[in-house]
């Protein structure tokens, strides 16, 4: 959400990140169909001292996004622990490929998207949707709905990325051992009870076998160092 002036020279970023579990009835070294829901994330690199400006104009906009933007969930800017210039965008389709397509003929002719997108700079990567929602009672990103009880002061997310060594059962495999540890892991004594996981995804398209977990905090940081430390006490998930 920048003007055409804030946004023009920003560099292209390559956009590194994964989706979630295999989508139901898949075999296991099958792969998505067309119209399998799919998770969209951008990358906006942002000229470092435009960084308050962004954020306070993605903050104005936020209605207008939501309308002109049905699919957009979230969109996130790095406090710690990655490149703090470097905003992602996170968009849902539930009808795959095809959903996207419409949507993105439907942007173009959108004078309210071209306001918004007109400069916008990013890398994007098509990543697919699966089960791990439904099994683990999870939020997920195909729900509109906010993931918490509201919107809360002090809220983080906390994105977790792994690369997986190439092959086709890799991620199948990897799925299977995180499915078995998932539940020990949110059970742990000691999670605090804002601490919750909001997607599973892994990449299907470009940078593959990528996995990336999304987890909220609603009591910010201190939420996220005590259910990591209360992790380790996980057998099955460790």
């Amino acid at each position: 959400a920048r003007s055409a002036s804030e946004m023009r020279g920003a560099r292209p970023t390559r956009l590194r990140v994964a989706a979630m579990s295999l989508p139901v009835g898949l075999q296991r070294r099958g792969f998505a169909s067309r119209g399998s829901p799919l998770v969209e994330l951008r990358e906006l690199e942002l000229k470092p001292r435009r960084v308050p400006e962004f954020v306070a104009a993605t903050t104005e906009r936020a209605e207008a996004m939501r309308g002109v933007l049905p699919a957009l969930r979230l969109v996130t800017l790095p406090a710690a622990g990655g490149a703090l210039n470097v905003a992602t965008q996170f968009r849902a389709f539930p009808g795959g490929h095809a959903e996207r397509d419409a949507a993105r003929a439907s942007e173009a002719g959108d004078a309210r998207w071209r306001e918004l997108h007109e400069a916008t700079v990013a890398d994007v990567l098509a990543l697919r949707g699966g089960p791990v929602v439904g099994d683990f009672k999870l939020h997920g990103l195909f729900d509109a709905a906010h993931p918490g009880t509201g919107p809360t002061p002090g809220c983080i997310y906390e994105l977790r990325r792994y690369q997986l060594r190439l092959g086709y059962d890799v991620v199948p495999r990897f799925l299977e051992l995180f499915s078995a540890g998932l539940p020990s892991k949110l059970g742990a004594p000691g999670t605090d009870p804002t601490t919750s996981l909001v997607s599973l995804l892994y990449s299907d398209v470009g940078s593959l076998n990528e996995v990336i977990e999304l987890w909220r905090h609603g009591g910010g940081t201190s939420a996220m160092e005590a259910s990591r430390v209360a992790a380790r006490s996980a057998a099955e998930w460790r």
